[in-house]
């Protein structure tokens, strides 16, 4: 998938340090005050990786979402 791997070659590109920091920013980890501080720092490579980690959760939720559906209607057919 090319998410996946965009995400891989940005990590490794990036550092783990950054990444934790980064992890922390997108999971809303900060205070207010801190989120802005670190968004305001947030380069192009920084800004793609949590863009992507954006679009993998939202893809992950969709399919479960619909993997939950299917088995719901799987379950009423029989």
């Amino acid at each position: 998938m090319k998410l996946i791997d965009a995400e891989k070659k940005l990590i490794a590109k990036i550092g783990e340090k950054r990444v934790a920091e980064l992890r922390r920013y997108s999971q809303k980890c900060l205070s207010s005050p801190e989120q802005e501080a670190f968004k305001r720092k947030l380069d192009h490579d920084d800004k793609k990786l949590t863009w992507i980690w954006f679009r993998l959760k939202r893809i992950r939720y969709t399919n479960d979402r619909s993997q939950q559906q299917s088995a719901s209607v799987d379950r009423r057919a029989n």
